[in-house]
């Protein structure tokens, strides 16, 4: 453990985080005016710990996410022990535990200092893990896919065809065909493609895009992503549970519900193109062909299809009825 150093009373520099948190031991750093918050950052364990005198105010931490405190009475006087996990952000953890420390400094209670603290990690959490906007359309369009398939494959087989948790090259692989949802806000199909491999037909399989167009909702109307997430989880029933954690691993939580509450619509019904020949589609082998030492070229790439005058079709009954269903006006 790195000695202690007395008088923190200033916070540490992101820089200096970083090299306490690069090194392969714990660090202890006193804290506060009169040096009686006892501060560790601990790499190995992703964790800050501060051990703060205790004032008697705080009583119960069981619905702090990535926070937990513990009162330590084996020395005199008792602390109040915080531990914050630094694996979302380590930043945020340090500014934590720090504005604890820059609260009681200046007579606050323990308690309200933790309060306030507490509710700023939970903002810098959420906007860091937040959806970014195409994230969350996309997401919309991976769920209505889903919740069609359940009605057509069954939910325990719809949820095992949904790959786009497993951070697969395609959304959906379904018995004969593999499926790549898209979604818009454009009034034309037009479609982002990310790296070299999502348009890429994995071998032997055939490979459809599925174009979903959706608009702003009025107010009372359409679904937001909450809500729709919600209702997928609903639907599973009993496989329930599973449609949670995959939604989080595609970066929805309950906890962060209040972020996605802006409701769409669909504007038009879905359409599903065959990725063949005759799509324009950048994929590692079409660019190996025509392009020296091809295998240079990193996976960001991305670039814009529009799609609206390509042949479109139906790849089977799994979502036959989907690309049929005009969304009411």
């Amino acid at each position: 453990m790195t000695e202690p150093v007395r008088g923190q009373t200033t916070s540490l520099s992101p820089e200096a985080l970083d090299d306490y948190l690069s090194i392969d031991e714990t660090s202890l750093l006193p804290h506060g005016v009169n040096g009686d918050h006892l501060l560790t950052i601990d790499p190995r364990r992703r964790e800050i710990v501060l051990a703060s005198p205790a004032d008697g105010t705080f009583e119960d931490s069981k619905d702090l996410e990535n926070v937990s405190i513990e009162l330590d009475e084996s020395e005199d006087p008792a602390r109040y022990v915080l531990t914050v996990s630094t694996e979302d952000a380590p930043d945020a953890a340090y500014a934590l535990a720090y504005a604890v420390v820059r609260q009681t400094d200046t007579g606050d209670s323990y308690t309200h200092a933790l309060t306030a603290a507490v509710e700023q990690f939970r903002n810098l959490l959420r906007a860091r893990r937040r959806l970014s906007p195409s994230q969350e359309t996309g997401l919309i369009g991976e769920l209505t896919v889903l919740l069609h398939l359940f009605s057509t494959l069954g939910i325990e087989h719809a949820i095992e065809a949904w790959l786009g948790p497993e951070a697969e090259e395609h959304d959906f692989s379904l018995e004969a065909y593999d499926l790549e949802v898209k979604t818009t806000l454009s009034e034309e199909r037009k479609h982002v493609v990310h790296g070299l491999d999502q348009l890429e037909p994995t071998y032997g399989r055939a490979l459809w895009l599925i174009s979903m167009q959706f608009t702003p909702a009025g107010r009372g109307t359409g679904e937001s992503l909450t809500l729709l997430a919600r209702r997928t989880v609903e639907a599973a029933g009993a496989h329930g549970a599973d449609v949670e954690r995959a939604l989080e691993a595609v970066g929805w939580r309950e906890a962060d519900a209040e972020l996605y509450t802006k409701r769409y619509v669909q504007r038009t019904a879905p359409r599903s193109y065959p990725i063949d020949d005759q799509f324009p589609a950048i994929t590692r082998r079409r660019v190996d062909t025509v392009v020296p030492n091809a295998g240079l070229i990193g996976q960001d790439v991305a670039y814009r299809v529009d799609v609206s005058p390509l042949r479109h079709d139906v790849p089977g009954p799994e979502i036959a009825t989907l690309l049929q269903e005009v969304p009411l006006d």
